[in-house]
């Protein structure tokens, strides 16, 4: 299997692969890219109406990817996988009334909903929440 080692933890026998050190740098580059995404929304937000809800809930995961790419085992840290998982689920509760708020302004239209701002903040937490969800779930062990 070329450069990869198997590894065992615990007494249930769990087999997990550790990824060679090229892929190691791949994750760390995508987060760092991901990282920026985020602080880039964050600040475009600055001048919206409710900048105070916008601006943390993009930053929050722009400091989480931001310490990925930085050491890739912070996702073992029970502190960071908890407020991963705090920030995660928040942002789905959010992404659902944002669907609402949605569904409420077309009021059962089609039309393109990146058109009004309920359609973008709906596609911001969208975007959150699959990365938050790859990177908390997702990130194996070593």
């Amino acid at each position: 299997m070329g450069n990869e080692e198997t590894l065992y933890e615990g007494s249930c026998n769990k087999l997990f692969v550790k990824l060679p050190d090229r892929w190691e740098i791949v994750w760390k580059v995508t987060n760092l890219v991901m990282a920026v995404f985020f602080f880039l929304a964050a600040f475009v937000n600055h001048n919206d109406s409710d900048w105070y809800i916008w601006i943390p809930v993009y930053l929050l995961p722009a400091i989480l990817t931001i310490l990925i790419a930085v050491d890739t085992n912070i996702t073992e840290n029970k502190y960071w996988k908890n407020l991963a998982l705090v920030h995660l689920l928040m942002c789905c509760a959010f992404s659902v009334y944002q669907l609402i708020i949605l569904h409420e302004v077309y009021n059962d239209k089609f039309s393109n909903p990146l058109r009004v701002e309920e359609g973008r903040e709906f596609v911001g937490l969208a975007i959150i929440v699959f990365w938050l969800s790859v990177c908390r779930f997702m990130s194996l062990p070593r």
